[in-house]
């Protein structure tokens, strides 16, 4: 049912994995209930009350974050919250770490929360959330 037209949007910076994602929906015989995916930033046409970003900004570059953090805010609606999965885990994952052809990047809270800050966001820790491997989700919003 998530998967309805309009009801669910697939972003993704790399077109192959738009890919991958549209031959899933195949698989299980689903392409009628018409998901946006897309890997066009411009296809997204509204806001959302609820954004799930999961696995993300653990592999965006710092040249690509503002841009990333920039597309999460235009998407959120004023009273909207952004679950993000990020690794604060700064020590176990040096610069230069990679998984597959993607960067993977460990970074502070703090940091997270002074990046998300310069575009008018609120960054929480989901204090029950924080993984062994530094994975942890934090909720964003709009500041008041």
């Amino acid at each position: 049912e998530y998967l309805d037209s309009r009801h669910y949007y697939g972003y993704d910076l790399c077109d192959n994995r738009i890919t991958e994602a549209k031959q899933e929906v195949a698989i299980y015989h689903a392409q009628h209930k018409l998901p946006v995916l897309t890997s066009d930033w411009s296809d997204i046409d509204r806001q959302f009350k609820y954004i799930w970003s999961h696995q993300v900004l653990i592999h965006i570059s710092d040249e690509l974050l503002p841009l990333t953090i920039s597309c999460i805010k235009s998407a959120l609606q004023c009273d909207g919250l952004a679950l993000i999965t990020v690794n604060t885990a700064t020590e176990k994952w040096p610069d230069g770490s990679e998984w597959l052809e993607y960067p993977f990047v460990a970074r502070s809270l703090d940091f997270y929360k002074e990046q998300f800050g310069k575009y008018g966001m609120n960054v929480e820790l989901c204090e029950d959330s924080v993984a062994s491997n530094g994975q942890t989700s934090i909720r964003v919003k709009h500041a008041s």
